[in-house]
């Protein structure tokens, strides 16, 4: 295991996404003997040319994950983006992770934005954009964050006439 796996649409480079919806996906993992980790409807890999998505629907996506004895983790489960992204006029919404196990994490019930698999430049630039009614949920303990949007250092984040609200960690 290397990594999260689950995405519905994976995109390793650049190019354009138009007028498309991405909705009711769901992607699980459960691992009785070890770590795990899930991620959202749609995983960027490492594409250093730029990705743009414009005026799309990324919604009621699930990412389940459950571990007995290791950790468990979820990096977006709506969007993964460890790339350069571009969001213009899109709304990504109602997408929920739900994490089980003894330990870990679970970030960015919207959109998860970070280096992982490649390093930087990992660039998210939202433009237009909604990221509303996103959750997350964990095992007591556990570490939640960004119920909407997580953005993990040295990603880079750029905002223009965007909203992210009603989103929740519980």
């Amino acid at each position: 295991n290397v990594g999260p796996a689950g995405s519905a649409l994976e995109v390793d480079g650049g190019g354009t996404i138009s007028n498309t919806l991405i909705t009711g996906n769901y992607a699980t993992m459960i691992s009785p003997h070890g770590a795990a980790a899930v991620n959202g409807a749609l995983g960027i890999f490492g594409n250093t040319s730029l990705l743009t998505i414009r005026n799309s629907t990324i919604s009621g996506n699930t990412a389940t994950v459950t571990s007995t004895t290791g950790s468990a983790s979820i990096q977006g489960a709506g969007i993964f983006s460890d790339g350069r992204l571009k969001l213009i006029g899109d709304h990504i919404s109602q997408n929920t992770g739900m994490a089980t196990g003894p330990s870990s994490q679970a970030q960015g019930g919207g959109i998860w934005n970070g280096a992982t698999f490649t390093g930087p430049p990992v660039q998210l630039t939202l433009q237009d954009t909604a990221i509303t009614r996103n959750s997350l949920t964990g095992s007591p303990g556990f570490t939640v964050q960004g119920g909407g949007l997580y953005t993990k250092s040295p990603a880079t984040i750029t905002l223009r006439h965007s909203l992210d609200r009603k989103s929740t960690r519980l």
